[in-house]
């Protein structure tokens, strides 16, 4: 929220967008890393865990509150749909379309930071899921949100399930955290997907 707020003292664009993320992230990373220098051992591997992203800390009520912040705020997506699709087409375009695109942007990402901000206080930072699954989605089944929504869901849960049968299986008894192979999972992905977006 802060990160779109900042966006807007000048007008939000991307560029703005991306460096006041950018500026948040080193600003949250170094009071992370402030907090691990000062912090016990017993605390400090709670941080840790937090840190790489960990589901064995994650109780069925958990992932019953969980699923209801979904279930509340999904119907917004699906709705809405139609809307993603004509951002799709240019800005220009989807307002002459009757989409109003700041305001539909700021409401959702206000929304998807309410989830965000819910599924990483429970499990910690997991990277790469939120930018891997929704171009795996659309390169199976294309850009119409009717459907890229729902799928990128189900291959970002199966993405987080597998790399902790991964890290809970690869090393046995060490546990290596989510983040961590999803990062070596999701790093040659990524570079793969903007290769070919190049080539696109």
């Amino acid at each position: 929220m802060l990160v779109y707020g900042i966006s807007n003292v000048k007008g939000m664009n991307k560029s703005t967008l991306i460096l006041t993320g950018i500026a948040f992230n080193y600003l949250f990373s170094s009071g992370n890393a402030a907090l691990q220098f000062i912090a016990n051992e017993d605390v400090l591997s709670s941080i840790v865990n937090w840190t790489f992203g960990n589901l064995s800390g994650v109780s069925w009520n958990k992932i019953l509150i969980l699923f209801l912040i979904l279930l509340i705020f999904f119907p917004y997506f699906f709705i809405n749909r139609y809307s993603y699709n004509l951002l799709l087409t240019g800005e220009d375009s989807a307002t002459s379309l009757g989409v109003d695109v700041k305001k539909f942007r700021f409401l959702s990402g206000i929304i998807v930071t309410l989830i965000t901000s819910a599924v990483v206080s429970f499990i910690g930072i997991i990277a790469f899921v939120g930018i891997i699954a929704p171009h795996i989605s659309r390169m199976l089944i294309g850009d119409d949100h009717k459907y890229s929504i729902i799928l990128s869901g189900i291959i970002g849960a199966f993405l987080v399930v597998f790399s902790d049968y991964i890290g809970r299986n690869l090393l046995s008894p060490i546990i290596i955290p989510i983040g961590i192979v999803i990062s070596f999972v999701g790093i040659p992905i990524f570079i793969y997907l903007i290769i070919n977006s190049k080539r696109g």
